[in-house]
């Protein structure tokens, strides 16, 4: 037994030396296997664009980059060794592998698992990318390898690819909206469906770059968030997007988010704000977000015509004038607010008319929020005034008046708005998942990112005025009064709000 023992201890020994030994030439080999990687990957993409670009174009590059390279070698001093310094540095650079697995039993997984994912992308793009007949060299043929259409691909720890670029035939109809969301619809499909893509075309070289998005933070819920006056935050995206940054306090730890801010007032390009999403996807959590920052920056007009209830906390604090929760509250707030704005308006002009400044009951801020204008109208009497109606007058003269809207419904909206709304609400945002047609009508343009499968509620997309569409998502702003929300966000909610003059109904019990 002893001899057995020994020479299992021998064998364990031998083995872990035989480790030491490979770990130590890999790590002595190391700068050769990056530049031997870079090389490979070089010819690679090399290779790609000799298959995939024109024989004009490929053979015009081809000389004058022969050219430059002859020339630096041939008659800059030290030409050969800077040559051969930029070649080595440039496989280097091309062999570096900071998104790919460690290495290890899984780190040789990665590429034939990329190779296997790009080249299900590859056939799956072919039956809608087909051949022209006259193309002597066609991109996308099945079966096919995918390197001559998939360039620049990046791919994460597990291989899946992070960012792409698509080399796609000129005959393709790029500029027709339903022809592009094929190919988007294919290329999430056959990636990844559960992350969120932004899609970039670019028809004058007839490429497609495709980059995953990380998914924006749902954990910031509503604070008093540090903004400029007359300034609402909607929510917060891509940092990419804004060049402004604040703190948000997230938990017990301080970050800074990119908020999406929506301006109102008399100097505001988008006075009003629309919003439309199916129940669920967060509609009345974005007027709480907003309804909880008012307070500070001027007048609030509740308008809640789902009769639900989820705007009761509000009632009698300072800055709230009134919370209408019921269709006939409701239509004589908009019937008030028709005859207030026609007030302000007259009252600012005849100031200006005379020199004077307007009155400071003319200039403070009033914010109006309706949740479910289609909800209200069908709501409402035939002896009474449409609401659409009312809100008109508003909606065409609240930017002078220091009147902003902000509505919300479903996308049955898009077929209800009245003109002089549907033109001064140039603030628009979709929660959750809507047709794209509909996106587009009521955005003025596709979606830009794609998002996955499953969306949180809050989140979403927004478009101010003639600006690029952008991702959304709403901070979480759950209503105290609710006995489902922990005490933790019922106290952060009730400490941005100024106390009530008049004490609310309690909330315990309620739902």
């Amino acid at each position: 037994m002893t001899s057995s023992t020994a020479r299992r201890g021998a064998t364990a020994r031998a083995r872990h030396l035989a480790r030491s030994a490979g770990a130590q030439a890999r790590e002595a080999l190391q700068p050769l296997l990056l530049i031997w990687r870079g090389a490979r990957r070089g010819a690679t993409r090399g290779l790609a664009w000799l298959r995939g670009t024109p024989a004009e174009r490929r053979n015009s590059t081809l000389f004058l980059t022969a050219l430059a390279v002859g020339g630096v070698t041939l008659f800059v001093p030290y030409g050969p060794a800077l040559t051969a310094a930029a070649l080595v540095g440039g496989a280097a650079w091309l062999g570096r592998d900071p998104d790919s697995a460690p290495p290890g039993p899984a780190g040789d997984r990665p590429a034939g698992d990329v190779d296997a994912r790009l080249q299900a992308l590859y056939d799956g793009l072919a039956p809608y990318l087909p051949p022209h007949p006259n193309d002597p060299h066609p991109l996308y043929l099945p079966g096919a390898p995918y390197q001559r259409a998939l360039v620049d691909v990046r791919t994460d720890r597990e291989g899946r690819p992070t960012a792409l670029t698509l080399r796609y035939p000129g005959h393709f109809t790029d500029t027709e909206a339903p022809a592009r969301a094929r190919i988007e619809h294919v290329v999430r499909a056959k990636t990844d469906p559960g992350r969120e893509y932004l899609f970039q075309w670019d028809p004058a070289n007839t490429l497609l770059h495709v980059t995953a998005l990380e998914p924006l933070r749902t954990d910031i819920t509503t604070q008093p968030f540090v903004t400029g006056p007359g300034e609402l935050v909607l929510g917060f995206t891509d940092p990419a997007a804004t060049n402004r940054l604040i703190p948000v306090l997230v938990g017990a730890e301080t970050l800074r988010a990119a908020p999406l801010l929506w301006r109102g007032g008399g100097r505001s390009g988008e006075p009003h704000l629309l919003a439309i999403g199916h129940p669920g996807s967060g509609r009345t959590t974005l007027l709480r977000a907003l309804a909880n920052q008012v307070p500070r920056h001027g007048d609030l007009v509740v308008v809640d015509a789902t009769g639900a209830g989820e705007y009761a906390y509000l009632t009698g604090r300072p800055g709230v004038l009134t919370v209408a929760d019921d269709p006939s509250t409701a239509l004589a707030t908009l019937d008030w607010l028709a005859g207030e704005t026609a007030r302000r308006t007259g009252v600012v002009t005849a100031a200006k008319r005379h020199g004077h400044p307007p009155p400071a009951d003319a200039r403070r801020p009033l914010w109006v929020l309706l949740d479910g204008l289609t909800e209200l109208v069908a709501l409402t009497p035939p002896d009474r005034p449409d609401p659409r109606e009312l809100l008109s007058g508003p909606a065409r003269h609240g930017r002078g008046a220091g009147v902003a809207l902000a509505i919300t419904d479903t996308p049955a909206l898009l077929g209800a708005l009245p003109t002089p709304l549907a033109d001064a609400a140039r603030a628009r945002v979709v929660l959750g998942h809507v047709r794209p047609e509909e996106a587009r009508a009521f955005l003025g343009t596709p979606l830009g990112p794609a998002g996955p499968a499953w969306l949180p509620p809050g989140r979403g997309w927004a478009r101010l005025g003639n600006g690029p569409v952008l991702r959304l998502q709403v901070p979480y702003a759950p209503d105290p009064f609710d006995e489902d929300t922990g005490a933790a966000e019922r106290a952060a909610v009730l400490a941005q709000l100024p106390a009530p003059t008049a004490a609310p109904a309690a909330w315990g019990g309620r739902r």
